[in-house]
């Protein structure tokens, strides 16, 4: 046993597709059992990997705590694929594990067509309100503690986007000026509703990072970066993909589909998988 789990920890880390490929053929539990015992950076690379549905079974056998463990681990797009194909008891419980604002961007994001920009929008891109001046911007900003875009995003007291503020324009400006009087009202905004596919072409990717998303009533909603957008085609594209030779289908594939299962065997055989673990190969309790 001890002998296994260093190799299974070295496939995982070395060969994260053939390892998924893999996984997706074994039982569910078995799966699960070798997500359990490996660090949740490795075994999220690996998952990202799988399809689906077979990434949501294992995501259902484990500890609702490991589950959420994992899904904070992977880019927000394809933790939304996967909590979709969630079971709603399994969503339920893997939510109350998660950091409330996740938990929350992930049910909203749930409730878009897959394919969609709203499925895949950053909602919690910062947003500030007109009257705003420079330095209460900067102040908000640098205590929301957060990645941002090249843009911050400009909305009226209703939450209706009227346009954007470069942050460079922000560093240079006087602390006074008021934030509409940097802004930017050239921006087109997305609709929440539009399909990836018809947004791939819109000219303003050669002059912005991210677009401003809106509803049906002009709110803003959130921001399609050009990242989540590439990464939202590229999930699309992995789930109509035909399977590659580098899995189960192959000789080799069909070794390490032997020498997984033993280690999954193995594993299930010293705890059960539903049962709280007092911590995870590579990790510290």
């Amino acid at each position: 046993m001890a002998d296994l789990i260093p190799l299974t920890l070295a496939f995982m880390g070395s060969r994260p597709d053939a390892a998924a490929r893999v996984l997706e053929d074994m039982p569910a539990e078995d799966a699960a059992a070798l997500f359990a015992q490996v660090p949740a950076r490795v075994g999220a690379d690996v998952l990202r990997r799988m399809a689906a549905f077979s990434a949501a079974r294992c995501l259902e056998t484990l500890p609702a705590e490991r589950g959420a463990g994992l899904l904070r681990e992977l880019p927000f797009v394809d933790a939304v694929t996967f909590f979709r194909n969630l079971a709603p008891g399994a969503r339920t419980a893997i939510s109350d594990d998660l950091p409330a604002d996740l938990a929350r961007d992930l049910r909203i994001a749930v409730t878009y067509p897959v394919g969609t920009v709203g499925a895949v929008m950053d909602q919690a891109a910062v947003s500030v309100t007109a009257a705003r001046t420079v330095d209460e911007v900067a102040k908000l900003v640098k205590r929301r503690r957060r990645k941002t875009t090249d843009h911050l995003f400009v909305v009226n007291d209703d939450g209706r986007f009227l346009g954007t503020v470069r942050t460079g324009d922000l560093l240079r400006a006087d602390g006074k000026t008021r934030i509409d009087d940097l802004m930017d009202k050239a921006v087109a905004p997305l609709s929440n509703r539009a399909t990836l596919a018809s947004v791939l072409g819109n000219p303003q990717w050669n002059s912005y990072l991210a677009l401003p998303v809106i509803g049906r009533t002009g709110n803003f909603l959130g921001a399609l970066s050009r990242a989540a957008l590439g990464a939202g085609l590229a999930e699309l594209r992995r789930g109509r993909a035909t399977r590659t030779q580098d899995g189960a289908d192959t000789l080799m594939g069909n070794l390490i589909t032997a020498y997984l299962l033993a280690c999954a065997g193995m594993v299930r055989t010293v705890a059960h998988i539903g049962d709280p673990a007092p911590g995870t190969i590579g990790e510290p309790e």
